[in-house]
C-alpha cells in the first residue's frame, strides 16, 4: 500500500489540525492505493494462511434491525448479523491503512476484524463526518466542505464504496491514551480502484496537554539536578555558602 499524496486533502487537514475549544484536534484525510507491493504481500499471505475466509464485523451501532443483515445476503434470516463479515484482504487492507498512516509509533497488525463495522450507508457516514467537523472546524470546515466531498468523490467514487469504521477498545493505540476526548475513523474502500479514502480525527484535552508538557519540564529539571555536573555545582555552592 502506498500514500497518495492530494494537495487539497493536506490543505484541509492543516486547517482542521489546531487549537480548537480548549483541545487539540489531530485530523487526517489520507488516500491511500491498495496494490500490494513488498512486504504487503509477504503479510498478507500470513495473515491468508488462518484459513478463515468470512472475518467478522461489528454490527453498526444502532442497526438493531434485520435489514442491515438482509442488504448483505437473504441466505440466513435466523441470526440478524450473521452475515456482516469481511473478506481477509478488505481486513488486511483496512489494517494496514492504520498501520501506514500511524507508523512507527502504534502496531495494529493484531486488530480483530470485530473492531471494524460496516457502515450502513455513505450518506451516514458522511454526516456523522460534517457533523463532528463543523463543530470542531466551524467556518474553516463550512467553506471548505463541499470541495472536500467533490475531491472524495473524484479521488475514490463515492456511490461505488463500502464505508468502514474503525472503534477499537480502550486499552491501546492513539485512541486511548489519557487526555483523548473523543475520535472517529472512516474507511471508504473502492474495491474496483483499490484506493481507500482514510478520515480521521483525535481530540486531546489543552489541559492534559499542558500537564504532559510541564511534565516533561520537570523531568528535564530532575535529570539535570541529578547529572554529576550540576551535583558537583550544587556541592560546590553548599561549600562555598557554608564558609565564614
Amino acid at each position: 500500500m502506498k500514500l497518495l499524496e492530494i494537495p487539497v486533502f493536506e490543505a484541509i487537514t492543516n486547517l482542521l489540525s489546531e487549537n480548537q475549544h480548549n483541545c487539540h484536534v489531530d485530523a487526517r484525510i489520507e488516500s491511500y492505493s491498495c496494490k500490494m507491493i513488498g512486504d504487503d504481500k509477504k503479510l498478507f499471505k500470513e495473515m491468508a494462511s488462518g484459513g478463515e475466509q468470512n472475518m467478522p464485523l461489528s454490527p453498526p451501532i444502532g442497526s438493531g434491525s434485520r435489514s442491515y443483515s438482509r442488504s448483505q445476503s437473504s441466505d440466513d434470516d435466523s441470526h440478524p448479523f450473521s452475515s456482516i463479515t469481511c473478506s481477509q484482504k478488505t481486513h488486511f487492507f483496512l489494517r494496514n491503512t492504520l498501520n501506514k498512516s500511524f507508523y512507527p509509533d502504534y502496531d495494529f497488525t493484531s486488530s480483530p476484524s470485530s473492531d471494524f463495522t460496516r457502515e450502513l450507508s455513505c450518506s451516514s457516514a458522511m454526516n456523522c463526518v460534517d457533523n463532528v467537523l463543523l463543530t470542531i472546524g466551524g467556518s474553516n470546515y463550512s467553506s471548505s466542505r463541499d470541495e472536500l466531498w467533490m475531491q472524495i468523490d473524484k479521488e475514490i467514487g463515492l456511490n461505488d464504496c463500502e464505508i468502514y469504521s474503525y472503534s477499537p477498545d480502550l486499552g491501546s493505540g492513539p485512541f486511548s491514551e489519557p487526555g483523548v476526548l473523543w475520535s472517529f475513523n472512516y474507511f471508504f474502500y473502492n474495491k474496483k480502484m483499490k484506493r481507500i479514502v482514510y478520515i480521521c480525527c483525535i481530540a486531546r484535552s489543552g489541559y492534559q496537554d499542558t500537564m504532559d508538557s510541564n511534565w516533561e519540564e520537570a523531568e528535564m529539571d530532575m535529570e539535570e539536578l541529578e547529572s554529576p555536573t550540576a551535583t558537583s555545582g550544587l556541592q560546590l555552592q553548599s561549600t562555598t555558602v557554608a564558609q565564614p
